[in-house]
């Protein structure tokens, strides 16, 4: 599934959560998945995920925006957008 941070903390809430943090992340990746997402637009991929389409030579090299976004994210740092959402949430019951 696909969600937006809105809906995200919509169904948190519902759920009874409080969200204590959250941010998007996958951020710097972002531009090159977008484009890669409308390049492969139609094409059927039925039970597939987006984890197959890189080859593993480049898993290193894609990791390293990952690692920066992660001492970001320690400091505080939220992203506005990106591929993936993470919260932290606290049971408010």
């Amino acid at each position: 599934r696909r969600y937006t941070m809105k809906t995200m903390r919509a169904r948190v809430d519902a759920a009874g959560w409080d969200v204590v943090y959250a941010t998007y992340f996958n951020s710097i990746l972002l531009p090159a998945v977008a484009a890669a997402r409308v390049v492969t637009r139609g094409r059927s991929r039925s039970g597939h995920t987006d984890l197959d389409r890189t080859p593993d030579l480049l898993n290193g090299v894609l990791a390293l925006p990952m690692k920066l976004e992660a001492v970001l994210l320690s400091h505080g740092v939220r992203f506005p957008a990106g591929i993936s959402l993470g919260l932290v949430c606290r049971n408010n019951g």
